[in-house]
């Protein structure tokens, strides 16, 4: 299902689906300024029913623009950062046990499988001993984190920029310019 996000004014950020809420199969959780109206153009901002055409960019203030790419920025960290994990509490509490199980792995002198339940439930059932798995998750965290970092570094750079830009025009080339670095993998 496609939702629409769009910032503070109305204006579209971005597209992209719906997740399925786990608790609640068939039903799809919309996020906070989106919504499941498709804009009928890019010159239309949405007023929290409907999509209604704006004015002109002239007549917006510098302020509402900083917002929207600000708003627009984070939305695209949290897109690159979703990119490289799964998202979902559970989830993540599932990645964070399995990385301190494989910490713990790799640091104990005489490593017994069933102390650690997480990693010896999956290396099971993908036929491969539980110290390769753990080297695995290990290697996997630390190139995750240093993408993370990488995310985390542009978005604050460009924030900083925008908020220090004084016309549109220099926010918009900072917005040009802006693309967090993720690529396509889970742990």
């Amino acid at each position: 299902m496609k939702i629409y996000h769009y910032a503070i004014n109305g204006r579209l950020i971005s597209f992209g689906n719906a997740r399925e809420n786990p608790l609640e199969p068939g039903n799809y959780l919309i996020p906070a300024n989106a919504t499941m109206l498709r804009p009928p153009s890019d010159s239309h901002v949405f007023n929290g029913t409907a999509w209604v055409a704006s004015p002109p960019m002239s007549f917006v203030d510098v302020q509402t623009i900083r917002v929207q790419a600000i708003t627009g920025v984070l939305y695209a960290a949290e897109k690159a950062r979703l990119s490289l994990i799964t998202p979902g509490d559970g989830k993540a509490y599932v990645y964070q046990a399995k990385l301190a199980e494989a910490n713990a792995y790799q640091q104990d002198d005489d490593p017994q499988d069933n102390d650690y339940p997480i990693l010896a439930a999956e290396a099971a059932a993908l036929d491969i001993t539980v110290a390769s798995l753990a080297a695995t998750v290990h290697q996997r965290a630390t190139e995750i984190t240093a993408q993370l970092a990488r995310i985390e570094a542009t978005t604050q750079a460009a924030k900083k920029k925008i908020e220090s830009a004084r016309t549109t025009k220099a926010i918009k080339k900072i917005i040009d310019t802006f693309a967090p670095n993720s690529q396509e993998t889970n742990p």
